[in-house]
């Protein structure tokens, strides 16, 4: 039989605590996304429990509805929440992907102090007022189930009793066995991000926000905690001094590690940085080498075929005067086996010698350099 629960509700609200706390209570498969597009509906176990902060869209609510699952709002004091969020931020850097950036981001309350004007700034303008709308606008929908993170923290196994009469589900483990097997410091002893169960406390902003601040903060985000029951309360005797002085106990080695970081992360950048831009003008004066060594390649290209050019007309040239000297080079053969015969007739027939004499005499007369050419075959014909 399916089983299957989102906490869907605004960050730093108890969501990670209550997921553990259902996982084991139900032996079941747990995970977090923080889009309703990060998660294989299709492919979703039957029995699981999964969270992610997100507003109750009428798309949404119909893909849950389409999958059997049932929803789940935990809701936290304003407030502390946001303390949460400004303590969270000096661990976790994706929190820009919470609502996918609606509003903005938490960059500008990066190692801030409560009483900061950054954080004033923040905590009153449009990214924290769209997480803190997370959880105010599931609290009215129907056949969504409520817890409150105070009562959680107050009495556990109580509080998931509750929730599991809501569910209507019967759990493997008793809500007092899964209560004792994921109590905060547990959780954050296990824990390799141990930021997501920090203190642990409710109204821990009574003790940093004076309240003239905490005031302040109320005027504008009143709309955010009277639909959830919540009041602006704070400590009187609280005194700026004091209040800086708590959160730097609480906050202050981790914020310096935090800063010591950032400086080292900045220097870093500026190193790389400086490398990138040496080389850029390495690659820049490399290129002007090339594109050099690429117009020496043209001319050489050019010249190589004006050489081609000059090589075709003098073969062209050489062929033509070949073609005029060809009987002159025909007829050296000739004469030079018409001599040789000659001799050996000579040699042969003692009688025919001075007639062979007479011929040959003849026969250099007229090829004598100042003789005109004449063929010895033809003595009447010109060459």
């Amino acid at each position: 039989m399916r089983f299957r629960v989102a906490i869907v509700s605004t960050p730093r609200s108890g969501n990670t605590w209550l997921r553990h706390l259902l996982m084991h209570l139900y032996d079941i498969p747990g995970l977090a996304v923080h889009s309703p597009a990060e998660l294989y509906w299709a492919l979703l176990p039957d029995r699981c429990v999964f969270q992610l902060h997100w507003p109750p869209t009428v798309a949404f609510r119909e893909l849950l509805a389409k999958h059997d699952v049932r929803a789940v709002v935990v809701c936290r004091h304003p407030l502390d929440v946001l303390i949460s969020i400004l303590h969270f931020t000096l661990h976790d850097a994706s929190t820009n992907r919470w609502l996918e950036g609606e509003g903005g981001d938490e960059r500008s309350i990066l190692g801030a102090m409560p009483r900061s004007a950054p954080f004033q700034d923040y905590a009153s303008g449009p990214r924290a007022r769209a997480l803190l709308a997370v959880s105010g606008s599931w609290w009215p929908i129907p056949g969504c189930c409520h817890l409150r993170y105070e009562e959680l923290l107050l009495d556990t196994p109580g509080e998931v009793r509750r929730l599991v009469d809501d569910l209507q589900e019967p759990p493997v483990r008793s809500p007092q066995e899964a209560a004792e097997e994921t109590t905060i410091p547990r959780l954050r002893w296990a824990s390799q991000h141990q930021t997501h169960f920090w203190q642990g406390q409710a109204n821990l902003w009574k003790k940093l926000l004076p309240a003239a601040e905490a005031g302040a903060l109320f005027e504008r985000l009143e709309a955010f905690f009277a639909p959830l029951g919540y009041r602006c309360d704070p400590d009187g005797a609280l005194t700026p001094g004091q209040a800086d002085s708590n959160w730097i106990e609480l906050a202050g080695v981790e914020a310096a590690e935090m800063l010591r970081k950032r400086r080292a992360l900045e220097e870093s950048l500026t190193s790389a940085r400086a490398s990138l831009q040496a080389a850029n003008q390495h690659l820049q004066a490399r290129e002007i080498q090339i594109r050099q060594v690429h117009r020496n390649l043209d001319e050489t290209l050019t010249q190589l075929q004006d050489t081609r050019a000059a090589l075709a007309h003098a073969r062209q040239d050489s062929d033509a005067l070949r073609a005029q000297l060809a009987p002159f080079l025909d007829f050296g053969p000739w004469s030079l086996g018409l001599a040789r015969r000659a001799q050996d007739l000579t040699r042969r027939f003692p009688s025919f010698s001075s007639t062979a004499k007479r011929f040959l005499g003849s026969f250099r007369r007229h090829n004598s350099p100042d003789a005109p050419a004449l063929n010895p075959l033809n003595p009447g014909t010109r060459e």
